[in-house]
């Protein structure tokens, strides 16, 4: 049985560069989960199109998600979670996908935070701001049955999902007075978003049964605002 190839090595078949993989994590944290640049960008474009095209053997989609998902572990940063939505949009089997929305919720759950971090970004401006994917990618992690933690981090990051499929996960946390800080941070989001979607008579209705102070920012903006 053939070994999969680990990162440095298919780094290094990618040519005589002389760049550790370490090298890269390195420069990633140190620059706080930055967009890679000039020759680790490259590498990294490289390595993930490469897993993508199978240029290290034949693999199941599951397994391109899951190396790609070692790599953002190593590098997180957007640079290497966008290609989490070019598999996603390659019609992957229903277990991949499964496999996919479990893995994103782990990363919300336990992970670092630039991990987290590149996780959350890339579920807002690629699965949730696409509308031709938001509504079934929502429906998927929820479905996944998130944590306490990923779900309220899903909720934050939600802004461009259509507001019909947050309503009653809004009106859960309004249950709750503990939850209210979170849920006002959620609607206000939602309304700042560029591409939020918020039924404002809903939003209303919950903002005058908000127990919450009036120091707080995000109460602060959606009187202001709603």
């Amino acid at each position: 049985m053939k070994l999969e190839p680990t990162i440095q090595q298919m780094l290094d078949d990618l040519g005589d560069h002389g760049v550790y993989a370490d090298d890269i994590s390195a420069w990633v944290r140190a620059n706080k989960g930055g967009i890679l640049e000039g020759q680790f960008w490259e590498l990294n474009d490289d390595l993930c199109e490469g897993i993508l095209q199978e240029r290290w053997g034949a693999m199941t989609d599951r397994d391109k998600l899951r190396q790609i998902f070692d790599i953002i572990q190593l590098w997180p940063c957007y640079s290497t979670a966008s290609f989490l939505p070019r598999l996603y949009r390659s019609d992957l089997s229903t277990a991949a996908e499964i496999y996919l929305w479990q893995e994103m919720l782990q990363a919300l759950e336990h992970h670092d935070r630039l991990y987290r971090e590149a996780i959350e970004y890339v579920l807002w401006v690629d699965f949730f701001e696409d509308q031709s994917i938001s509504a079934r990618a929502w429906n998927g992690l929820m479905v996944a049955t998130p944590g306490k933690k990923a779900k309220a981090r899903l909720l934050i990051n939600s802004g461009p999902v259509p507001y019909i499929a947050k309503r009653h996960h809004y009106h859960e946390l309004l249950e709750n007075p503990e939850d209210h800080k979170l849920l006002a941070e959620c609607l206000a989001r939602c309304l700042n978003d560029a591409y939020g979607e918020i039924d404002r008579d809903d939003a209303q209705y919950i903002l005058q049964r908000l127990r919450i102070g009036s120091d707080n920012k995000f109460m602060s903006y959606l009187k202001n605002n709603l």
